[in-house]
Formats: structure tokens, sequence, C-alpha cells
């Protein structure tokens, strides 16, 4: 392997430091992180072992595109008729919108504030399709999106104006991108009242060349990667809810991985005509409770630290 090819990460535990900690050993972990920041080398932070698993398998799969980048734009220059592959990138616009609050946020440390900086995955209660059950099943929406069924995975979450549901939409987004997929994300609102697949699949294409640097055909990718997030499902077709079973039909016949967000209502909006989310996991959004409120103010209080590796009492004042 030549020497160039040689890419070395670095991940540094943040949590706060345990009283009984090897102080000195801490002290050369400091220098041995400043060392390698002044050489410009790659590290970042991580504050949980589950935090760690999904930077380095974000990380891993960044860097597998880049190489398969590279190995594409040498094979378009030595055998340019006989290859037509996409490696997609986001637009910087369209990655300034991902991380857009669309709220009036301030913080001292940092401006502008970014979705980034604040967003926690929420709780998704269960709803089993409207299924009547005998207990309550909470899951993690980080954790749920976590796998990618090979046979589809279709998802709708569920809940009022305040849940999040853009914020959740834009996070997907960006997981699944960096995952290796092709996410298209759009606005109920985008669908009008003609709900053709053809008329369905240029949608999708015009949203591709708004979202990603180079655009590119659904015929030109491997269809099996994409994934159609729809955030206010309830307002597609002018919010006229007996279009939407022809409308997810069409969807599920172009698409194998859909995600939608949709208001509380509607399913009960939905329940005197044919369902138009029975092949769907449908979950609501649950508020944050006392364990995500102060992970939200941990959060808060860290922005624009460097690191944190400090008292823990430190963060609360």
């Amino acid at each position: 392997m030549k020497k160039k090819d040689i890419k070395i990460m670095f991940y540094f535990n943040s949590c706060p430091i345990p009283q009984d900690a090897d102080l000195v050993q801490f002290q050369k972990v400091r220098e041995f992180k400043k060392k390698i920041e002044d050489l410009g080398a790659y590290h970042k932070p991580f504050d949980s072992t589950k935090d760690f698993e999904k930077s380095l398998r974000m990380d891993l799969t960044r860097c597998v595109k880049d190489i398969l980048k590279e190995e594409i734009q040498e094979a378009v220059i030595s055998k340019p008729e006989e290859l037509r592959q996409v490696i997609p990138e986001i637009k910087e616009s369209f990655k300034t919108y991902l991380n857009d609050l669309e709220a009036n946020f301030a913080h001292s440390k940092v401006d502008p504030l970014r979705l980034e900086d604040i967003y926690i995955a929420p709780d998704l209660k269960d709803l089993n399709n409207g299924k009547k059950t005998t207990s309550v099943k909470v899951e993690n929406l980080d954790a749920l999106t976590d796998a990618i069924d090979v046979d589809g995975a279709k998802f709708a979450f569920l809940g009022n104006d305040s849940a999040g549901k853009s914020a959740n939409c834009k996070y997907l987004f960006q997981k699944y991108f960096e995952l290796g997929l092709y996410p298209v994300l759009i606005s109920g609102s985008d669908v009008g009242s003609n709900i053709r697949p053809e008329t369905v699949q240029s949608l999708i294409e015009e949203k591709i060349a708004e979202q990603y640097e180079v655009s590119f055909k659904l015929s030109e990718i491997d269809d099996t990667r994409v994934i159609v997030i729809i955030d206010d499902f309830h307002k597609a077709t002018k919010g006229k809810n007996r279009y939407w079973p022809a409308l997810m039909k069409n969807l599920e016949e172009l698409f194998r991985h859909i995600i939608v967000t949709g208001n509380s209502l509607m399913l009960i909006e939905n329940l005197n005509k044919q369902d138009a989310f029975r092949n769907f996991n449908v979950y609501a959004i649950l508020e944050f409770g006392p364990k995500f409120r102060y992970e939200l103010v941990n959060k808060w209080n860290t922005i624009g630290i460097e690191t944190r590796f400090q008292d823990h009492n430190e963060i609360l004042r």
C-alpha cells in the first residue's frame, strides 16, 4: 500500500473524567491530541459507545465512497464510453438547508446554531397500524432506522406541529446519505393532484437535481438504494385524503424504501378509506421526557466547547 493511501482517524472520549482517573495519562492524551491537531490529523470526539460506533460507521462509509469515486474517475478517463456510475454529493445549498433549525435560537458560543448541534432522536410509540395491543412498545428513532430491510423499509412517523417532524426528516436524510444510500426529501405539498407514476417519478428526479451536485436519473442508479422521505404527507394531493391510497400505491411500485411524516390525525382522517399505510410500520413521535430534556440541556451547555473533559457539575452550572 502506498503511503498516500493510508488514512488514520483518531477518536477521543469526551465523557467527564471519573474521580479516580489517572490524571497523568489524561494529560498525555491531551498533549497527544494537541500534537495531531497541529499536524492537521483527522480527529473526532465521542461521548458513548453508541456514539463511537455511529461515527466510525459513517466515517468508514465516507472513506469507501471516496475510494470508489477515485476508481470511477480513473475508469471514466480510460474507458469513458463503457461507464456511467453515480457517486452522489449533496449540494452546499441543500446542506445548509438540512442544518437549518428554521427557528430563531441564539447561543453565546456558536453563530449560527445548526440542527446537528442540538438534535436528539426522539422515542416513538408503536401504533401497530392502528391495531389494539395489550402493551405499549417504545423504540428510539435512531435505533429503529439503523438497519434497512432488504425487502423494503416503510415507516410513518406521526406527531403534532411541535413534534419535530421536519427535523427528523433532515436528520434521516443525512444519516442515510452517510450510509451510502440515495435519500430524496420532498414535502407533501409538492405532490399535487396529478399522481400518475410518471409524474411522481418526474417530481423525485426534480428533487434529485435540487439536492445533489450532479443530477441523475433513477434509471442510472441502483433503485434499491433510493429512500424517498416525504415530510407532512397529510398535505399531499392538496390534503384530499381520498387520493392517498392511489398515491401510495404508485410510490410503492416505484420505490422500495419510503418514509413519511404526518400530523396525528392522519390515520383517523383515513379510517373510512382504503388504508394507504397498510404496508407501513406506524409510530407516534413522543414528547421529550426528563432523560431527553437533560440530554438536550447537556448538549446546549457544551456547544462550542472543544472537549468535555471536565467536572460534570461544571456543565450544570
